[in-house]
């Protein structure tokens, strides 16, 4: 014990020390639970000096030197910004004492009934705790990981920011990461948050405080603890809380002053999770890597609520400048122009261009069509109305609505991007000509000093992106379509490479459009060729961040096919893992899933939304995800080029259908 002990000396803090900043014990009471009392109280620690919550352990509640012990093992060894800090401890005279840093704000039991908090600050928290949690989960470095065994509101604390803090790990236990359940001898924890099948079957495993989690989040969609007591007996709520769900009445049990400003898609978004987290099944309850990206999207969505709620009571109008300020009299256009006529009236010329006229200026704007079939004028893309359909390091993608219902994708290029007009144009042209049922084809543009726009077809499935990150209406996506959308992109890669000589250089999940089918295109084809080369070294850093870029590139000219197949890796990455690679923390997407690998828990690493309604095909995806891995190599010679990729994807997943060529007839599947 006392060798044990010895690494944690640093932590130790003297009796009196203690004394003296609780008047003996005798005051400053903020808190009590299984372990005792817990005290507020200013004093020195190894991080210096300052206000801390000092928990002293009481025998009669059953806890005890074990609970005391690890309570420090677990919060000296592992530390993440949501998890409660432990500053230190003291083992005199009998007493055992836990001191933490100060949470100002208490435990979240507290404020479940308090109309304080709103539904977005609910939110945050409750990503907060679910972060902290997949900190705990998480074996990344090591081969074991961390159960909690006692989640519940009572033991999420928040600071005066109102962050919150796993805290009281002193029931905790480790389990094997290779093992999915842990078999115990003994049932701990707090009725009503307690997975019933560790307590019917005593099997201990990550799901267990998963279950535990979704308690949290309905007491915290309720505002209310999960138990109350009734004429002496203590009643669990979980179940009602359930039924209500399924019986969509969720509106009876909702804390009344959440309603009013509760965001549709927030609100089902949270719901649908928690109450995965109660399944009965543990196959069924979400890991933590997906409860924290539901989490997110909820928080976003009450967020993106919130922001236009306060822009309409500013103004009606206000609201659209949310969307890059396309404003014309309270109508989301591509220029201007319904600006005063001060500014220039607008007139039409024979050729379907439109001219600006004042102050003795004139500024020809024109329209240039690459198909021949396509008869609407600049002035009809002007006058139609546009949705903002999702943003690229190069610019804005809207969905144009023309006056007769007529719908197309339109970018409109950042104003500092574009380089030489003349030259822009003589790019543009080449642009046009490449067509392949895989790339996003241009069919016209407008290039102007002020603003370009590229139209393209409308893609009505949006990006990749929002496809799967942001599905909250939409069906799971089963591993065939998964499949099919790798394929696709494979495909039209290996056109640019092979048929048109171009490097993409920038290939993400947001530039990576769905047509009705649900198959890929290509979007920012060539893109790097039309903005300037600050431009260019700034959509550099911006990939890098999100993580598509391969780590040798520097600079967009040194882009080759092989970075770009590092991108490609990294999407069927994400089409394996539902994960973004922009939400990993410590770690890029193709680094935490070779750790997974490592491990040899392969399942972990698998969307669980395409595993649940999906026959499972282990073949096909641990094939494709080894595949992945070769795109994804830190040594450019080591990666398979985009036409090998593509083969061998035809070879785990075989296709007999003929499609048309990049000439437009009937050809194999790799053109």
């Amino acid at each position: 014990m006392a060798s044990f002990m010895k690494e944690f000396e640093h932590l130790k803090i003297h009796l009196e020390d203690l004394k003296r900043a609780t008047n003996s014990f005798g005051s400053k009471v903020i808190g009590a639970g299984g372990f005792g009392k817990v005290y507020e109280g200013e004093i020195s620690h190894s991080k210096g000096r300052s206000k801390v919550a000092i928990k002293r352990l009481s025998r009669e509640f059953g806890q005890g030197d074990p609970e005391f012990l690890k309570e420090i093992m677990m919060l000296s060894r592992h530390s993440h910004k949501n998890l409660i800090t432990l500053l230190g401890y003291c083992d005199e005279d009998g007493e055992k004492i836990l001191v933490y840093e100060h949470a100002s704000n208490g435990s979240l039991d507290r404020h479940l009934s308090s109309n304080v908090l709103t539904w977005a600050q609910r939110l945050k928290i409750c990503l907060d705790a679910a972060k902290g949690l997949k900190y705990l989960h998480d074996h990344r470095g090591t081969h074991q990981r961390i159960l909690h065994r006692d989640i519940k509101s009572a033991n999420i604390l928040l600071d005066d920011n109102w962050n919150a803090k796993l805290s009281d790990m002193g029931l905790s236990k480790f389990g094997p990461a290779n093992q999915h359940s842990v078999l115990v001898t003994n049932v701990v924890g707090t009725p009503g948050y307690c997975d019933p099948q560790y307590m019917e079957t005593y099997t201990l495993s990550k799901e267990s405080d998963i279950y535990s989690f979704g308690v949290v989040l309905f007491e915290v969609l309720c505002g209310g603890l999960c138990f109350k007591t009734t004429t002496g007996q203590l009643e669990i709520l979980v179940p009602m809380w359930k039924q209500n769900y399924i019986h969509k009445k969720l509106d009876h049990i909702i804390f009344k002053d959440l309603k009013p400003p509760m965001d549709p898609t927030s609100l089902e978004t949270f719901s649908e999770i928690a109450f995965q987290c109660l399944h009965y099944s543990r196959e069924q309850r979400p890991t933590t890597s997906l409860l924290v990206r539901k989490l997110e999207i909820a928080f976003k969505c009450q967020e993106r609520h919130d922001v236009m709620k306060l822009t309409n009571v500013v103004g009606k109008y206000e609201k659209y400048n949310y969307f890059d300020k396309l404003l014309s009299k309270g109508k989301e256009v591509f220029f201007n122009i319904g600006k005063k006529k001060k500014e220039g009236a607008k007139r039409k010329d024979a050729k379907g261009s439109a001219a600006t006229v004042g102050k003795g200026a004139a500024t020809k704007r024109e329209l240039v069509h690459f198909d021949g079939t396509m008869s609407f004028t600049l002035e009809d893309l002007l006058r139609g109305s546009a949705e903002v359909m999702g943003k690229s390091t190069y610019g804005t993608y809207y969905k144009a609505t023309l006056e007769n219902g007529d719908c197309f994708t339109v970018v409109r290029l950042g104003l500092y991007l574009v380089k030489n007009q003349r030259k822009v144009e003589a790019e543009l042209n080449l642009l046009g000509k490449i067509s392949h049922r895989n790339l996003l084809t241009m069919r016209a543009y407008s290039l102007h000093p002020e603003e370009t726009l590229l139209v393209y077809d409308y893609m009505p499935k949006g990006s990749l992106a929002v496809f799967l990150h942001a599905r909250t209406y939409q069906p799971q996506i089963d591993w065939a379509t998964r499949m099919r959308i790798a394929k696709g992109v494979a495909r039209g890669l290996h056109s640019l490479h092979t048929h048109h000589n171009i490097i993409h250089g920038n290939l993400t999940s947001s530039n990576l459009f769905l047509d009705e089918s649900i198959n890929p295109k290509i979007s920012d084809i060539g893109m790097s060729r039309l903005v300037t080369a600050s431009a260019n070294s700034d959509m550099i850093a911006t990939a890098r961040i999100l993580g598509y870029q391969a780590p040798e590139l520097s600079k967009l000219e040194k882009a080759d096919m092989k970075t770009d197949v590092y991108s490609l890796g990294v999407i069927m990455l994400e089409l394996l893992t539902g994960k973004s690679p922009g939400e990993m923390e410590d770690q890029n997407l193709p680094q935490w899933v070779g750790s997974i690998i490592e491990s040899e828990w392969i399942s972990e690493v698998l969307d669980l939304d395409m595993l649940r309604d999906t026959p499972l095909d282990e073949d096909e995806m641990v094939s494709t995800l080894q595949l992945a891995m070769e795109c994804v190599s830190k040594l450019p010679h080591r990666r398979p080029d985009v036409q090998q990729v593509l083969q061998q994807l035809e070879e785990i997943r075989p296709e007999t259908a003929t499609t048309s060529s990049d000439d437009g007839g009937a050809g194999p599947l790799l053109s």
